[in-house]
Order: C-alpha cells, then sequence, then structure tokens
C-alpha cells in the first residue's frame, strides 16, 4: 500500500512522513503484540501464539483498512504524501489513526 520501499524513502530520500507512519506503526502493532502475549501468559505456547500471531494480523489488516479510508476521504493520496521529505500534516493523521487503530485491536484483546 507504500509507493516503493519506505526504509529508502526514510534513510536516502529522509522522508519525515514516511518515518512518522512506519514509527506509529511499529508502537501501535507492538501494543497489539504486548497486549496478546500479556493476556495469554498463562496459556501453552501453542495456543498463545496463536492468539499473537491472529491479533499481529487483525491489527495490521485494520491499520491497512485505515490508511485506505483516508485516502477516500482526504482530497490528496496517501501514499504520494509518504514520498514528501516535508513533513505534512496528512501524514501525522495517518499515524494517529494507526496508532488509533491499534489500541481498538488492544481493547478488544484486553
Amino acid at each position: 500500500m507504500t509507493p516503493g520501499k519506505l526504509a529508502e524513502q526514510i534513510w536516502v530520500h529522509r522522508s519525515a512522513n514516511a518515518a512518522v507512519v512506519v514509527s506509529c506503526g511499529f508502537l501501535g502493532l507492538g501494543l497489539v503484540v504486548f497486549t496478546a502475549i500479556w493476556t495469554n501468559g498463562d496459556a501453552s505456547l501453542g495456543p498463545a501464539l496463536g492468539w499473537t500471531v491472529a491479533s499481529g494480523l487483525l491489527g495490521v489488516v485494520l491499520q491497512a483498512l485505515a490508511g485506505a479510508v483516508l485516502e477516500l476521504l482526504t482530497p490528496g493520496r496517501m501514499r504520494e504524501l509518504l514520498v514528501e521529505r516535508d513533513l505534512h500534516p496528512a501524514g501525522v493523521v495517518l499515524g494517529a489513526a494507526q496508532l488509533a487503530v491499534s489500541l481498538v485491536v488492544v481493547a478488544s484483546i484486553w
């Protein structure tokens, strides 16, 4: 759902937008995985690992869906925003949407 390699956009082209979106995505997914592990700590390895993987996948899918919805609701293209070097407010909004979606998944796990 992103244009090109995000690592290159961040490291080579120094895109602040890509850095914000990727950072928020990592933080959000980290929260989802942490919560899945924490809440399944008493279960054996198989079920706990299964719930952790399922929760992580759900988080990824819902984050992508949130990005697609934002792209439909905004006048610009979010994908093109990620290759811009200067920070754009929409990059912060997309990052916040990823965190918000992750928190919803966390609440559903808890």
